[in-house]
């Protein structure tokens, strides 16, 4: 059955803070929070899933597993910790069951509006492995784009996309996770144990990257320059994220990605050859047999 796309706009000018200027709501939709402003539901308490920050941890390079579905089935998830809606649910499969996405105003930017979806749910489909994280499509025909699981959150890729139908420019990509400001004190904690253990996953996995280059100079020069711009491409993923420089969320998913990308590809690395089997030697060819010679029967 097509799903229909039931649209809720609110707009929001400068200067206007806290107070819609405009607001449509179509039947259906399910409705924002006004009290919140477009775009920023309230809290959305959430477990913060992950390894047991307790447990005895090996220095050694072990193999780092991606997150699954189930990490985020039932999740409520907010893009930056701050905006948007995006809610998982796993019934044969796993859905989208809410979504809402924030974005600005294509003939005034400095409107916010905001785009909800309803009228059904939203199937997602497994995809490749992106960078080892469990990843799934999500094929809307207004804005298709792919999450990738990271442990009670998701990294969304795609692209910015113009939907007509609301005048709503909106961009997906990011960090969807926990609103920041429903990570406890005590949570926060947790976070910051969990990113102490991935960090030492992602230095031991990088040694042992190096290692396997072997003498192979450019490999090795390729493998540092990339997790030497680690750090500065994990600013730039977690800076906008509601309380991160309180609670280190993002930081820590992002860390944990770091480190599954880097077992990945120390365990799916080039394999040697196969040696090549050796050849026989072909058979011999028949030869005929001499014909006897005239008159001997």
């Amino acid at each position: 059955m097509r799903m229909r796309w039931l649209l809720a706009v609110a707009a929001l000018g400068i200067g206007l803070a806290g107070e819609a200027a405009a607001q449509i709501q179509l039947p259906g939709a399910f409705g924002a929070n006004p009290a919140a402003g477009p775009g920023a539901p309230g809290p959305l308490p959430l477990p913060l899933p992950g390894a047991d920050p307790n447990k005895p941890h090996s220095p050694e390079a072990a193999p780092v597993h991606a997150p699954g579905e189930e990490t985020i089935s039932g999740g409520q998830f907010q893009r930056n910790g701050a905006n948007g809606l995006m809610v998982f649910d796993k019934g044969k499969s796993l859905e989208i069951s809410r979504l809402a996405l924030v974005g600005e105003n294509m003939d005034r930017s400095y409107e916010v509006c905001r785009v909800e979806i309803s009228g059904g749910k939203i199937p997602v489909k497994p995809a490749p492995p992106a960078e080892g994280l469990v990843s799934f499509n999500v094929d809307m025909e207004a804005c298709p784009f792919s999450v990738d699981v990271l442990d009670g959150a998701v990294r969304v890729r795609g692209k910015v996309c113009e939907i007509k139908a609301a005048n709503c420019r909106v961009d997906p990509t990011g960090i969807w996770g926990p609103s920041g400001s429903s990570i406890s004190g005590e949570e926060a904690k947790n976070v910051e144990r969990l990113r102490a253990l991935y960090e030492t996953d992602a230095r031991n996995l990088y040694r042992a990257l190096v290692a396997s280059a072997g003498n192979d100079k450019a490999k090795t020069r390729q493998i540092a320059a990339d997790q030497a711009g680690f750090s500065s491409r994990r600013e730039v993923m977690c800076r906008d994220y509601a309380g991160e420089d309180r609670h280190g969320f993002c930081a820590s998913r992002v860390t944990l990605a770091r480190a599954v990308a880097l077992s990945a590809e120390l365990l799916g690395g080039p394999k040697p050859a196969a040696p090549p089997k050796p050849r026989k030697p072909p058979p011999p060819k028949p030869v005929a047999a001499p014909l006897p010679p005239p008159g001997i029967q």
